[in-house]
């Protein structure tokens, strides 16, 4: 199942390091692969129990002047089923994404 994310007011490089700076914050969470021309990261987690690995990409792409919008995949890496916990994982990203644009935005006004 797919959601549509907002375009965020932000330049692309800003929207970045928001991104990044979200998903380093999560519990074992690392920084695997970082595209410099292809605005893209990928990041795995580990599950808590199992250490199993999921990895989160998230590509950054340009809306306009001061504007970028943001896709996000998160998958297993193993097993067949995730019980919804990558899908609870992005929009839990996606939350605190919002909040710490919104609160830029804010101030810059």
């Amino acid at each position: 199942m797919d959601f549509t994310t907002p375009v965020f007011s932000l330049p692309g490089a800003r929207l970045r390091e928001i991104v990044r700076e979200v998903a380093l914050a999560q519990p074992r969470t690392q920084l695997v692969y970082s595209a410099r021309w292809e605005e893209e990261e990928r990041f795995v987690i580990r599950s808590a129990l199992m250490r199993y690995p999921d990895t989160v990409v998230a590509r950054v792409y340009g809306a306009g002047p001061g504007q970028s919008m943001l896709a996000l995949y998160s998958r297993s890496q193993i097993g067949h089923s995730d019980l919804g916990v990558n899908r609870a994982r992005l929009e839990r990203w996606l939350d605190e994404i919002a909040a710490l644009t919104d609160a830029e935005e804010a101030t810059s006004d």
